[in-house]
């Protein structure tokens, strides 16, 4: 039981990459607490569907993802270090 209501947290998570649910049961099998890992609201609290939100700044809400932005960003500075690097090499 306490496994089912672990998948049902991860399937909350808006994130296919990041879908983690928990449940914390007792040792006679009493659920205690069921989590998911999701992004955390402005102001505290957790988004849901039936509710609109003022500002929701999930990846899936924006038009690009601010991770692959970043790793590109990262990559591009790193090339452009490398061919600094190398300019002064040769």
């Amino acid at each position: 039981m306490a496994m089912f209501h672990a998948y049902g947290a991860k399937l909350r998570s808006s994130s296919a990459g990041r879908q983690v649910g928990a449940a914390i049961v007792s040792k006679s099998g009493d659920i205690l607490a069921v989590g998911t890992n999701e992004v955390a609201k402005a102001h505290g609290g957790q988004y849901w569907p039936d509710e609109e939100n003022e500002y929701d700044g999930r990846d899936f809400v924006r038009t690009t993802d601010s991770t692959s932005l970043m790793l590109s960003a990262i990559l591009k500075d790193l090339l452009a270090r490398m061919q600094h690097l190398k300019r002064r090499i040769y």
